[in-house]
């Protein structure tokens, strides 16, 4: 089935249940009936949004590919530059001694001689890490001396993986998390952290003047920080693999792929729980939390009492933020906050809030789009958090550290014949201005 026909069918299919809606709305309520016919029909239209989004989704990253093409079609006829590793490459066979260029996360870093990520970056690094998954051995990865300084092991335990590895781990995270679309993300953060302090308010406006004179000249102490730092913590994750899947791995998979691919779920599961309600004390703080660190109570908005909500509490949500971050703001809330917004109006106007997607556009919520989680909270009771509203661009940042430890372990399920390979790495994520967020609360 065609866009344009799965866009056709989605709105016949809403336009229905839109009918059916107002008919309970004149009657004081639905029948049993119609209340089953409303549901079974909101199934389907739930499965024709998730099939479109995924299309839309499939344009625009071809969309994107097709431009990256063209841009690079017109340095064909140009002299071939040395090679450098993007997100997508294998290692290259540059020297020992030339800095080394890699795109990690969508930022590029540039690695110079003699140090530890230039050396993760040499292709020796790359088979001798490849072979320990293979075999469990230590393969030389712990006396890395053939490139004149040792940098395989990690304090903690296992050896830093090599950078197109770590690459491929964070281009996982970022198509499967969604709030790495959605928030700012910066790579390559230190082990000390960003120090990057939340803003809490803004300076004052500026004041015309004829010139800029030091008489002129005023300290404005208006503007104030918070006081939470960004440091990337420490997440580790195991999965557990068939040693004959690993004997067999030359010819049958690419073992970095599938230990990246595996491994980089385990991580993306955990960063999207804590993007919604993590404590930020060992790792990201997350969005449904109250924190003076985070987004505040002063951001939040009680809905009409404390087991539902209804349209003019979103619609207030959506008016209450600063015009500058509703242009770019997004909705997150769960499955049954969305089923619940498709029967909503607003007292005004009389319109549903909820519009299907169509076209290029995606589905929104009074009129913005929106990301469902399933880990947002679904609790409908006095004092809950159900839903936010906000700019993550400007509100929420990602912090990725650098140094990425794997290594594998055959004793703890020998007997299972499995092989145990730990992977560990370090971020951290919090709200950094709270004023870009609207969060909705029920009543007390």
């Amino acid at each position: 089935m065609s866009h344009k026909e799965l866009s056709e069918q989605l709105r016949s299919l809403t336009k229905q249940n839109q009918a059916l809606n107002d008919l309970g709305l004149k009657n004081g309520g639905l029948t049993a009936e119609q209340e089953q016919e409303w549901q079974a029909r909101d199934e389907d239209i739930a499965k024709l949004e998730a099939q479109i989004t995924e299309a839309q989704e499939k344009q625009a990253k071809q969309d994107a590919r097709n431009k990256r093409a063209e841009e690079l079609s017109g340095r064909l006829e140009q002299p071939m530059p040395r090679q450098t590793t993007s997100q997508l490459a294998k290692v290259p066979a540059n020297k020992s001694d030339e800095s080394v260029e890699l795109t990690i996360g969508g930022k590029p870093f540039k690695f110079a001689p003699g140090t530890v990520n230039h050396l993760r970056s040499q292709p020796d690094y790359n088979d001798r890490f490849i072979k320990h998954i293979l075999t469990g051995k230590d393969t030389g990865l712990s006396d890395w001396q053939s490139l004149g300084l040792t940098v395989g092991t990690n304090p903690k335990g296992g050896y830093l993986v090599p950078m197109t590895f770590l690459s491929k781990i964070i281009r996982f995270l970022d198509q499967r998390v969604f709030m790495r679309e959605l928030a700012t993300v910066i790579s390559g953060v230190s082990s000390s952290g960003l120090g990057v302090p939340t803003h809490e308010a803004d300076p004052g406006d500026a004041d015309w003047t004829t010139e800029i004179l030091s008489s002129d000249a005023s300290e404005d102490d208006t503007m104030s920080f918070g006081k939470r730092e960004m440091t990337p913590q420490d997440l580790m994750k195991v999965i557990y693999v068939s040693r004959r899947l690993l004997d067999g791995t030359g010819s049958v998979i690419d073992i970095e792929d599938f230990v990246a691919e595996r491994l980089g779920y385990k991580f993306a599961v955990t960063e999207e729980k804590a993007g919604m309600t993590g404590a930020g004390v060992t790792g990201w703080l997350g969005i449904f939390v109250a924190s003076a660190d985070g987004i505040t109570t002063a951001q939040d908005i009680r809905s009409a009492t404390a087991t539902t909500f209804d349209g003019d509490d979103i619609i207030e949500m959506a008016d209450d933020l600063d015009d500058q971050y509703k242009a770019n703001s997004t909705w997150v809330f769960g499955k049954a906050f969305l089923k619940r917004c498709r029967k909503l109006k607003t007292s005004g106007s009389g319109e549903y809030i909820w519009e299907s997607p169509f076209a290029d556009n995606p589905a929104t919520v009074a009129g913005r789009p929106y990301k469902i989680s399933s880990y947002a909270p679904s609790t409908y009771t006095a004092n809950q958090y159900v839903a936010v509203l906000g700019d993550f661009k400007a509100g929420y940042w990602i912090a990725d550290g650098m140094d990425m430890t794997v290594e594998r372990d055959d004793s703890i399920r020998r007997l299972k014949k499995q092989a145990v390979i730990v992977g560990e790495k370090s971020s951290d994520g919090a709200p950094v201005l709270a004023e870009a967020f609207r969060r909705l609360q029920m009543h007390a």
